[in-house]
Parts: C-alpha cells; sequence; structure tokens
C-alpha cells in the first residue's frame, strides 16, 4: 500500500532538487521504479514534512532501484553520467557524484530484483566482489510513500517504518561499522509520533490502557506494529535474534553497548533507550517470538 504525504513545509535545497529531477526523469525513461532510502528519506518525511528537528543532516543521497539486469542499472547510470553532472566513483560501482570535484555529493544506486542471486543479496560485477544484503527492500518500496518535493515533482520515500527494517538488516551486515544505523532507529523511534501518528493514541484503547503508557515509548510501540507489515521470514529472525534478551553474541544488550559506544553524544538514560528497544518490540509481538 502506498501513500500521498502532504507537500513539504520546508523546501529541499536546490541542489537537492535538481539532483531529484534528474534522477527521477532518467529512471522514468528507462521504466525502473525507484524510490529514496536512507538517512534523506529520514531527513524528508521527518524534517521537511513534519518539521521535526533534524540534528544530523546527510549529506548524500541513496536511491533503491528495481532492475531486470546489470545492464539495465548499468545504463541509468550511464544516462546520469552523460548529461554532464554526474561523474562515476572509480572503485565503488554503485555509487556516482553529483557536481565539481570541489563541491561533490555522493549519490549511492542500491539494486535489487532481477539482479539478486541468491534471492536477498546481490553481488556487483565485474568481480562480485562488493556484496550486499538487499533483503526488505522489494516489501519496503510497495509500502513507500509518494511525496509531493515540488508542484511537477513526485517521488516515492521509503516510510519511517520501512526505514527502520532497512536499518535493522544494514547493522546486521556489519554491526562493528554501521553503529550509527542504531542511533537512526532510536530517532526514529523517538520522533515516530510526531510524524503524523498522534492521533492514533486515542483510537488505539489498548495503548490508553496499558500500564506502562508513556509518550516516551508509545511512539516505538506503534512503530513496531507499523513494521510488521513488511516482515518476511528472513527479515522477521534477523530483527527478532537483535531484540531478544537471552541471545548470546547478539541481541539487545549488545545494542545498547553499541549505542553507548558511539562517538554521537546522546541526552537519553541508556535504561530508556532500552526500554523504547523492548516497546518496538512488543509492537512487533504478533510477528515476532523473541
Amino acid at each position: 500500500m502506498t501513500d500521498t504525504l502532504p507537500s513539504l513545509q520546508k523546501q529541499l535545497p536546490e541542489r537537492n532538487l535538481e539532483i531529484l529531477k534528474l534522477v527521477v526523469t532518467s529512471a522514468g525513461e528507462l521504466d525502473i521504479p525507484i524510490f529514496i532510502v536512507g538517512a534523506t528519506a529520514r531527513d524528508i518525511i521527518l524534517g521537511h514534512v513534519y518539521n521535526v528537528r533534524i540534528r544530523r543532516a546527510t549529506e548524500d543521497i541513496d536511491f533503491g532501484i528495481a532492475v531486470e539486469s546489470w545492464e539495465q542499472y548499468e545504463r541509468l547510470k550511464q544516462i546520469l553520467v552523460e548529461n554532464g553532472k554526474f561523474r562515476a566513483d572509480r572503485k565503488a560501482t554503485h555509487r556516482l557524484w553529483h557536481g565539481s570535484k570541489t563541491d561533490e555529493m555522493k549519490i549511492d544506486f542500491v539494486p535489487y530484483g532481477g539482479v539478486e542471486s541468491p534471492a536477498g543479496q546481490i553481488a556487483f560485477p565485474p568481480d562480485n566482489n562488493f556484496v550486499m544484503n538487499i533483503s526488505g527492500f522489494a516489501e519496503a518500496y510497495e509500502n513507500s510513500l509518494i511525496v509531493n518535493i515540488t508542484d511537477d515533482l513526485q517521488i516515492r520515500v521509503v516510510s519511517l517504518a520501512g526505514l527502520a527494517v532497512l536499518k535493522f538488516i544494514a547493522y546486521n551486515d556489519k554491526p562493528h561499522e554501521r553503529r550509527r544505523d542504531l542511533e537512526d532507529i532510536l530517532f526514529l523511534m523517538k520522533n515516530y509520533l510526531e510524524a503524523g501518528n498522534e492521533d492514533r493514541l486515542y483510537e488505539d484503547a489498548d495503548l490508553m490502557a496499558d500500564d506502562s503508557f508513556d509518550l516516551r515509548t508509545v511512539g516505538a510501540r506503534l512503530l513496531g506494529r507499523d513494521m510488521t507489515k513488511l516482515l518476511t521470514s528472513q527479515t522477521e529472525e534477523i530483527i527478532s535474534r537483535h531484540l531478544s534478551e537471552n541471545n548470546e553474541g547478539v541481541g539487545l544488550a549488545n545494542i545498547i553497548d553499541a549505542i553507548k559506544s558511539s562517538e554521537k553524544r546522546l541526552e537519553d538514560n541508556f535504561e530508556d533507550v532500552a526500554q523504547m528497544f523492548r516497546e518496538l518490540k512488543k509492537g512487533l509481538a504478533e510477528r515476532l517470538t523473541v
């Protein structure tokens, strides 16, 4: 299901608008389904639609693209490079750069669909050494949001629930390198009510009657509920392990330790952080058995 969000309350920078128009137009010429993922999606939905303060705005743009073949994937990048606004990265095949070398913005394209082998995984040609887990991308696209960027530009953006799922998958792949994904999940939980979800508090008698009701954590529970719509057996198993209280080597205790060791200074008490992840797990309880 795809919903359409209101128009932006705060306009994107002109450079970002130019990039989005060029990429969306080029993808449309090739009939490639495309949507914004990563921190840019967070910034658009929370910062530009709902006016939530973003302390660490992203300086790149990530796209998920459903392609039938690697040839189609390369063709999209070629079209963008040929218009003179982008250049290819010499080492990272999934990356383009926009602008001059002294003032560049990084643009990443994550393919899924016909290039998966096995399902949920891609290995970039020609040497197949760069392998990426793209589990959850198809479901995230199907449940993405249509955002009115300008009067003449609409684009699909991953929902906050879809983004949380993808963040768990990214963290699972490289837990020692991707601790920032946990910070992003925490930020989503803390601000989920402000993303158009306040009215749901009064529509759900179970939430209001819960003895542990707390505005600091109820958003996390609602986020968990919404994430269930995007889960596959594979993504469910991954998230289940990371929210477990009992697993050795992986689980909620490891998440909290990773957040504690993060370079980012958090204002939250770590027990409050742990409770938010527990409420997220409660919201997921219809699907998860942890």
